[in-house]
């Protein structure tokens, strides 16, 4: 069972932090990060909560209220960062939540959204001191869910719900709550409603929709999130899209696809773009489906991982632990890489273990070796660079099979 609720969130904020908010130039202004936290503190000693519209009934709102206050009192809630905590739900024998045959607890998260608006004013009013404060009506965004016991994850489905916030503060959604709460108007539009009302649709339930619909096919997914960096959809419906869109997210090294911040070269851009963009065509329908792309072929590990993540699709939370675990071994098999790598710059004989380890590595080795080549081109150590294109040469020749050379035996 899954609720919402929205608050408005009164407190003092200092003009710096507004200034830092804002993306002011003005140098002199910036915080440092000890200074960043204290006055995220001091913004939680003094504030008020009121709530602007809620899903629960008025004793489950209460307590929520009750809890939120206890932990923004404590301080270390930062906006635009989600947190969760357990809601108490009255006595056992009497709680406010229905616990269902299996009992349950009820889990919340919630986050902080900065009011940009006041926030810019503040910025730009040179009368107003560095040190002085000026009031500041953020808000504090709910989402909460029943779960059968309090050793759940819903800590995974952070990145989802940070930015299912984040896009309810864009789409103009928040801003509607609050002009209608200010104007002492009831009628909030339905699509509004419909957006806080849908948060664990979105958030959460994409994944056995999408496990589902892919089926014994969910192997050449899972190829395609670790070998392309970015996924183009044809055909299909935009609920469908959406949630496809959010799955390759979550399959997905896009995390450690960073790219360094600043101007780029020519050379580095194409390296970027080295593993490029596949795309998925729908028929007609939603019902079958194409991909199109240079990905290679779907290995053993794909299928492995795609059969857990199919025996788990009736449970979104079990189905996001599979996902987790499977990113897990896929990170290892790259930190061994880089470390083999390392070996390399000193020991000629590593760089011999590091293609044996690739022929032998449980995930993609074009996935593995693409996040390592995209961290070495970054780095400014020339041996590595080196020893990179000496391995990459080597793999090349190997996967044509020109090594090892004609009247010559492998060791």
């Amino acid at each position: 069972m899954a609720h919402h609720a929205l608050y408005n969130y009164y407190t003092n904020r200092s003009r710096r932090s507004a200034r830092n908010l804002a993306g002011s130039a003005h140098d002199e202004s910036t915080e440092s990060v000890a200074e960043f936290l204290s006055n995220e503190a001091k913004s939680n000693e003094d504030f008020s909560l009121e709530v602007v519209h809620s899903s629960l009934n008025v004793e489950q709102e209460q307590d929520l209220r009750g809890s939120l206050i206890e932990r923004l009192s404590r301080g270390c809630v930062y906006s635009g960062t989600g947190n969760l905590i357990t809601l108490k739900g009255g006595s056992s024998s009497s709680p406010m939540y229905p616990r269902g045959r299996s009992g349950g607890v009820m889990m919340c998260y919630f986050c902080v959204v900065r009011d940009e608006m006041a926030a810019d004013e503040a910025a730009a009013d040179d009368t107003i001191d560095e040190q002085q404060s000026y009031f500041s009506s953020d808000m504090v965004v709910c989402f909460l869910r029943q779960f059968a016991s309090q050793d759940v994850e819903l800590d995974l489905f952070r990145p989802e719900l940070d930015e299912y916030c984040a896009h309810l503060a864009q789409s103009g959604v928040l801003h509607t709550f609050r002009e209608r709460r200010n104007k002492r108007m009831s009628d909030t539009p339905l699509t509004s409603k419909m957006a806080l009302r849908n948060w664990s649709k979105k958030c959460i339930d994409y994944l056995p929709r999408c496990v589902t619909f892919f089926g014994q096919r969910l192997h050449l997914m899972i190829n395609a999130a670790l070998v392309a960096q970015e996924l183009k959809i044809i055909g299909s419906s935009e609920e469908l899209s959406q949630d496809v869109k959010a799955f390759f997210s979550a399959l997905s090294l896009s995390a450690l696809h960073h790219k360094p911040v600043g101007p780029q070269d020519d050379a580095q851009n194409e390296d970027e773009n080295h593993y490029g963009t596949v795309t998925l065509i729908f028929a007609e329908g939603g019902t079958g489906f194409s991909i199109v792309g240079d990905l290679g072929e779907s290995t053993e590990f794909c299928r492995q991982w795609a059969q857990a993540m199919l025996a788990e699709r009736s449970d979104a939370i079990r189905l996001k632990r599979v996902i987790h675990n499977y990113g897990l071994q896929v990170i290892q098999d790259i930190n061994t890489l880089k470390g083999l790598l390392n070996q390399a710059e000193t020991n000629h004989y590593a760089l011999y273990n590091c293609h044996l380890y690739l022929a032998a590595c449980r995930a993609p080795a074009r996935a593995v070796l693409g996040v390592v080549q995209r961290d070495v081109s970054k780095s400014v150590r020339k041996q590595a660079k080196d020893v990179l294109a000496a391995l990459l040469e080597f793999e090349e020749k190997s996967s044509s099979g020109t090594w090892p050379p004609k009247g010559t035996e492998e060791c």
